[in-house]
């Protein structure tokens, strides 16, 4: 038994194996393994009226991001795919684990001048240019020539939010 202790000791701090850890600690409680300390990316402090938005996933960083500069979030499964106009006016995508309910729930869409217009789409409304379609296939066209379908649920409050502005109907 003597034996085996050092032995398992010495594989278990080479290897760094965790189910070996807890097999030891529970085992043997006077062996104390080394736990690894993962440093977190800091955040830069608030910047005034940007949003930060924090992934589900606690290793990916926190995004900050200006409202004003979004075009439109899609989501994939548990993927949010962000797409903005970046500080050299293109445009970038950033892709955060985190769901669309989620992000609804963190932020007020309507201060932020945003709507919920499919299932998987929140769109900014400053970046409307067009409007159109039918009722089966109404869509927007946004900045960047991307071209985003509304949901027949969600035709009669995106024009009323998009009869304020200058858009083509």
């Amino acid at each position: 038994m003597d034996r085996i202790e050092p032995l398992a000791l010495m594989f278990s701090i080479l290897l760094g194996t965790p189910l070996l850890n807890r097999f030891l600690q529970s085992h043997f409680p006077l062996i104390r393994t080394k736990r690894k300390i993962k440093n977190k990316p800091t955040v830069p402090p608030h910047i005034e009226g940007c949003i930060k938005i924090s992934s589900d996933n606690k290793t990916e960083e926190t995004v900050i991001l200006d409202p004003q500069k979004i075009v439109f979030i899609e989501s994939n499964a548990n993927y949010l795919h962000i797409h903005y106009i970046s500080n050299s006016d293109q445009m970038a995508t950033h892709v955060l684990r985190k769901t669309l309910k989620s992000f609804e729930d963190e932020f007020d869409l309507s201060k932020l001048l945003f709507i919920k217009c499919h299932r998987s789409f929140i769109i900014n409304l400053n970046h409307i240019i067009e409007a159109k379609g039918g009722t089966r296939k109404f869509h927007v066209m946004l900045h960047g020539g991307f071209r985003i379908p509304v949901s027949r649920s969600k035709i009669q409050q995106l024009k009323s939010h998009v009869c304020n502005k200058d858009v083509k109907n």
